[in-house]
């Protein structure tokens, strides 16, 4: 900055001279370009037109209408305003406006910069259409420091922006894994195979076609009203409020749709936008336009609309969609589309998890995005701070300017470090939704082979039991190679049989150990697999030697509750092992002392004194 206030001081100390664009450039517009003259007519040189998305390209064609530095504007339309410099061998279309320097105290480089700021503040928004035309561009009113001063903001724009663009590409991807991220957990929570009803749409809902108002009868206020086209532009998942109204005669006419409803747009450019929907969930009734279903139901409406975001809905809807150039998906087909419905209870809850993910993804006040909107406000900051030429003499760098800027660094939101989401996270995430996660016991713990041992190799004094071929012991050992409170069972021998030991042991290469668990209680293994005990014997190799293989287990799939659950179940589990097997306590000893009483009883009842003869 110290370079440019310098020249500013040497150069322009007094302030600089304002021009209007009709007195330093000639102002035109480009012709008219269809997308089928652009296909028939393909080559290597850009058409521009007045969208703003892939730097305003709407295609290429074999010849160029303009060669050179140029300017060109969006004339009309939402993106009316919007400022583009180019360089090369192009063309526009009638939509688009085209600026070329004739002054030669200009440079079109530094013009982009200026009428990035001030092009805007021209637009009139009027009858509902933005326009910048022609004549009014004629007139925009631009500073014009010396040639010196334009190359040194233009220098320093220009890193600026490359250091910005650099950083928000860096960004934008992570944005974008993040989306990745939120869709596979979106899909996780309404695909998973959990216990869940699978029903029809037309089984619980009922389908009907919006309809009889169009862009032409909204007002500025009356009753709220969605258009289908505002689907792809403005709401998302859902909404409370609409972006436009009707009057009461139109709005009596025309379809409607209650709280909590579905509003689904079923005619598209693309099967990919197609059935994009929101879930109206403001607390009265709204007018839906044409080309629309309205869906009517008793379930969780966010919980739906999430659910026509996912890829099992994807797959459905691609076999009922039909069209060419228009895509479309008849109301009635809906009927058929197949929808998991857990609990309602279990919908909010899948609800709220994905409402955090698609806040973190797309909220501004928060996380990424917040981060990008700072860097684009930044740069503009900037961009306005060297652009800004006061004809009073100040200088462009002031303390105000200073003190703002300090502010703005001191406002920088920072975007903690990102981990990769692990199995553990899976499983809580669904425990939490579903109340447990179905899981293969190979994906939470480590099932392991025993090591070899030879009856000679066993310690008749050893306090170390030895499991190989039955869950009685082998013999005893001086060491172990288990840890207590483990689940073991017998693969070859007395195969599939299932044992818990609460002490250190030595398990042989015919015993299989559940180790290195997570996410679970080593015990919830052992009474789950108890509870699997039928199947397991099925899949016993019969032989001359009974064997089960390791993947057996590893593929054996168990619903997992949280661990305090699985605490609650072992705990109650154990209770009912001790009344009915402790031998000292419980129905066992109970079992005990009355038979020991029956035979003091049964004794004293058969023993008889002997008749003196």
């Amino acid at each position: 900055m110290s370079r440019l206030q310098d020249l500013i001081n040497e150069l322009c100390p007094d302030g600089v001279e304002y021009k209007t664009i009709g007195d330093i450039a000639t102002i035109t517009r480009g012709r008219v370009m269809s997308k089928d003259y652009i296909k028939k007519n393909q080559g290597e040189y850009p058409v521009y037109s007045s969208q703003t998305e892939n730097d305003g390209e709407l295609g290429r064609i074999s010849t160029y209408d303009f060669d050179g530095e140029f300017l060109t504007w969006t004339t009309d339309g939402a993106n009316a305003g919007s400022v583009f410099y180019r360089n090369g061998k192009f063309s526009v279309t009638n939509v688009c406006g085209l600026i070329k320097v004739s002054d030669g105290m200009i440079l079109p480089h530094f013009l982009y910069f200026v009428l990035s700021v001030e092009a805007k503040k021209y637009v009139n928004s009027g009858m509902g259409n933005a326009k910048l035309m022609s004549n009014v561009m004629a007139k925009v009113k631009i500073p014009v420091p010396p040639l010196p001063v334009q190359r040194e903001i233009v220098r320093i724009l220009d890193n600026f922006t490359e250091l910005t663009a650099e950083l928000t590409a860096e960004l934008t991807a992570e944005l974008t894994a993040r989306k990745k991220q939120y869709e596979y957990y979106r899909d996780l929570l309404l695909t998973r195979e959990t216990k869940v009803e699978v029903k029809k749409l037309g089984d619980f809902a009922t389908i009907t076609r919006g309809g009889n108002f169009q862009k032409k009868d909204f007002v500025e206020s009356g009753l709220p009203c969605i258009h289908y086209g505002q689907m792809y532009t403005h709401f998302g998942t859902w909404t409370d409020k609409t972006l436009t109204f009707v009057d009461k005669d139109v709005f009596d006419k025309s379809k409607q749709a209650q709280p909590n409803d579905i509003v689904m747009a079923v005619t598209s450019e693309n099967v990919d936008d197609v059935c994009k929907c929101t879930a109206w969930v403001g607390k009265e009734p709204i007018a839906v336009s044409g080309h629309t279903a309205i869906i009517h139901h008793n379930q969780n409406a966010k919980y739906l609309s999430y659910y026509f975001q996912s890829s099992v809905f994807y797959k459905q809807k691609v076999k009922l969609a039909h069209g060419t150039k228009v895509i479309e998906v008849t109301p009635d087909k809906l009927n058929d589309i197949t929808i998991p419905l857990p609990p309602l209870d279990v919908q909010e809850r899948i609800v709220n998890v994905l409402d955090n993910f698609d806040s973190i993804c797309t909220d501004l006040k928060i996380g990424l995005p917040a981060e990008i909107e700072v860097r684009k406000k930044q740069y503009e900051y900037y961009r306005d701070l060297l652009l800004t030429f006061a004809s009073s003499g100040n200088t462009i760098l002031s303390e105000q300017n200073r003190t703002e800027q300090n502010r703005t660094e001191q406002n920088r939101t920072t975007e903690q470090n990102r981990t990769e989401q692990n199995r553990t996270d899976e499983i809580k995430l669904l425990q939490y939704v579903f109340g447990y996660a179905i899981v293969r016991l190979g994906e939470i713990a480590k099932i392991n082979r025993g090591v070899r041992v030879t009856r000679d190799m066993l310690d008749e004094n050893g306090s170390i039991p030895v499991y190989q071929n039955s869950l009685a012991p082998l013999g005893y050992f001086e060491k172990s190679n288990r840890k207590g409170n483990t689940t073991f069972v017998i693969s070859a021998g007395a195969a599939g049989q299932i044992g818990y030991s609460d002490i250190d042991f030595w398990s042989a290469d015919d015993c299989f150990t559940f180790d290195e668990v997570n996410s679970a209680i080593n015990k919830y293994i052992y009474y789950f697999l108890q509870t699997k005990q039928a199947f397991i014997d099925s899949r016993v190799r019969r032989g001359s030697i009974p064997r089960i293989s390791r993947e057996v287990f590893e593929k054996l799939e168990i619903q997992l509750p949280t661990l305090e659950e699985q605490q609650r179940i072992v705990d109650i589990l154990d209770r009912f092992d001790t009344l009915c097997n402790d031998l000292t306590g419980g129905l066992p000893a109970e079992i005990e002392a009355r038979q020991k009483q029956y035979e003091y009883y049964r004794d004293k009842l058969l023993q008889f004194r002997i008749k003196n003869v």
